[in-house]
Formats: C-alpha cells, structure tokens, sequence
C-alpha cells in the first residue's frame, strides 16, 4: 500500500492493475499501486464527502449496484466534478462473460440522471463515444460512428461490436 500523507482529490474506481500517479487508486484487491483496498458494492462507500474533483471508473461500474454505485459518486464529488467512465457496451460479446457483472450499458445510460427521474443524483453528460481500441484498423471509423451514435446502436453495433464506451459527465450540485 502507497504511503500518502494527504488524500489527492482526483480518485480511481476500482483501479485493478490500472493505477494512475496523482490519484487516490480504489480496489477490492491489494495489488501493487493500490492506495486503498474497499469493497464498493458495500455502501455507503468510505470516502469524504464533497472530496472528490476527478472521478475515474474504468471497467468497474458494471460490478456495483448502479444507482446506488452513482449516487455515492456523487455524494463524494465536488459540485462541477468531472467523471470519467469507461464501460463495455452491452453489444460486445465479452459484456456478458464476468460473473461479477450486474448491469449493461448503452449509448443513453447517464441521460436518466439529468433531470432526476430515478435518483437526486444530478449528472450532466459532456461528451460519450464509441471506443475501437481492439480494432487497430477500425479506429477510424469510429469518427462516424460517434456522428451517428443511435444508427450504429441499433443497426450496426451487434456486427461491429466497439469494445468500449466512454462517458464524461459533469457533476449538478
């Protein structure tokens, strides 16, 4: 485990091996760079409230209880924090094979939380896009793809599977 003498405001969700200098890195299991071992699907999550500025989540939402998982984050993000998702998208054949995974994700999963239908956690989506990073010789098609996002889920994403999506939204406090 990192020594840190301060708590950094930028955090790493469920880091694993992915761990990030500048960041307080999260995870269930200590693996080398882990600055905390938590287990996130126990809520309320050990963290300071209106701490946080950056949030990343990268391959680790899918595990946790969803709501409650957004709710928490938003509880420790500062008003206006950043944060940054990567999920696997639903259409992607591996989205289904973690036995840890409760939840898929899709082109339209954040727009629930601008306007407070399910949750009074208020999140402003900022940019999402397809990402084709197995695909070497496919990345530059996803500049057509993100123009033409609800096309390509409904018609497309099951023949070109991306392997992930990317989410940036904004924090409403």
């Amino acid at each position: 485990m990192t020594t840190i003498s301060y708590i950094p405001t930028r955090i790493n969700l469920g880091c694993g091996k992915k761990v990030y200098p500048g960041f307080w890195n999260v995870d269930k299991f200590q693996v080398p760079g882990v600055d905390m071992v938590a287990d996130l699907d126990m809520f309320p999550w050990p963290f300071k409230d209106n701490h946080y500025d950056v949030i990343r989540a990268e391959n680790s939402l899918y595990c946790f209880d969803f709501l409650k998982a957004m709710e928490e984050i938003y509880r420790i993000a500062t008003p206006g924090a950043q944060v940054q998702i990567t999920v696997t998208p639903f259409s992607y054949p591996m989205a289904c094979a973690d036995p840890h995974g409760k939840k898929f994700f899709c082109w339209t999963s954040f727009d629930y939380y601008q306007g407070g239908w399910y949750s009074n956690a208020q999140f402003k989506v900022i940019k999402r896009e397809y990402i084709f990073s197995s695909h070497k010789s496919l990345k530059w098609i996803s500049f057509f793809i993100n123009m033409c996002p609800k096309f390509y889920t409904r018609f497309l994403s099951f023949i070109l599977p991306s392997q992930e999506l990317y989410f940036e939204v904004k924090v409403v406090k």
